[in-house]
């Protein structure tokens, strides 16, 4: 709780609703030791137990993102931030953590005082009901696999190279898809 105190006072960390949030807090220092852990990542560390994806009892974070986070501790001290890392872990058929990992500073050129920020956050995967949506909505086939793909969270080039098509004919589906609801 001195901690967190400190650090928000030193405007390090990210003010949250630490009561309200449904989101998870992690903040690791340079050396990946935890200086902050929210209230909510020990309901979320028993659902990743569950799962195996945390192995130690002591660990609040899964080794996938651990990885993450040593890749962003090596890259932190070049000139320019690394760029935030994102990891998904299924812990069920329709449910699922998405991990968001990024390097803070309380001033960039102060390097002694850089953090690590994890952020995270249980999903359910959406049920898209494609012909609901064709009849509803006047879309195409196609429009209905791109927006069931959406749905899932790939992005468009995963989305081109499953449906053998290219990038910019995903985005042309995508803005008629607007252009239609």
């Amino acid at each position: 709780a001195k901690l967190f105190k400190r650090l928000q006072e030193e405007n390090i960390f990210l003010r949250i609703d630490n009561e309200h949030s449904s989101r998870g807090y992690v903040l690791l220092d340079e050396y990946l030791q935890q200086l902050f852990v929210s209230k909510r990542v020990a309901e979320f560390k028993d659902s990743l137990k569950q799962t195996g994806a945390v192995e130690d009892a002591n660990l609040v974070l899964p080794k996938e993102v651990m990885s993450d986070c040593s890749e962003l501790r090596n890259a932190m001290y070049r000139i320019v931030l690394p760029l935030p890392k994102k990891r998904m872990i299924r812990i069920s058929k329709d449910h699922y953590f998405v991990f968001h990992s990024q390097v803070i500073h309380k001033d960039f050129w102060m390097k002694c005082r850089a953090r690590i920020m994890i952020i995270f956050e249980k999903f359910h995967r959406a049920s898209i009901d494609q012909k609901r949506l064709q009849e509803t909505y006047g879309l195409t086939r196609r429009e209905g696999e791109i927006v069931s793909m959406v749905a899932l969270g790939l992005r468009n080039a995963q989305i081109a190279a499953r449906l053998f098509i290219s990038e910019v004919t995903v985005k042309k589906h995508i803005q008629n898809i607007f252009d239609k609801m």
